[in-house]
């Protein structure tokens, strides 16, 4: 299956979201990141993280649909998930985009 060619807003938007990935750690812990960001730092699918929401492993967003970086790294934290892991896994998407 051919993939179709990004339009330059698409690739600004990869951009954007591969930036605030990389940002993560330099992040304020009340700073708010979109769930499509969350699913490249956990390098899950969107399914996944509405599962994870709902057993409570990850916190709910609040009204807006974004979520608060630091509760954000205290959950990854709880799930054992390591920053490298995540920065390879984010990587792995920046070579895919």
């Amino acid at each position: 299956m051919m993939q179709e060619k990004k339009t330059a807003r698409q690739q600004a938007r990869d951009r954007s979201r591969m930036a605030l990935v990389d940002a993560f750690d330099r992040q304020p812990s009340t700073a708010r990141i979109p769930g499509d960001v969350l699913d490249l730092l956990t390098g899950r699918s969107k399914p996944t993280r509405w599962r994870w929401i709902a057993a409570g492993k990850l916190p709910r967003p609040g009204a807006d649909g974004a979520f608060n970086v630091g509760e954000v790294r205290a959950a990854l934290a709880q799930l054992g998930e390591a920053r490298d892991s995540a920065q390879s896994r984010s990587a792995r998407a920046r070579a895919a985009a």
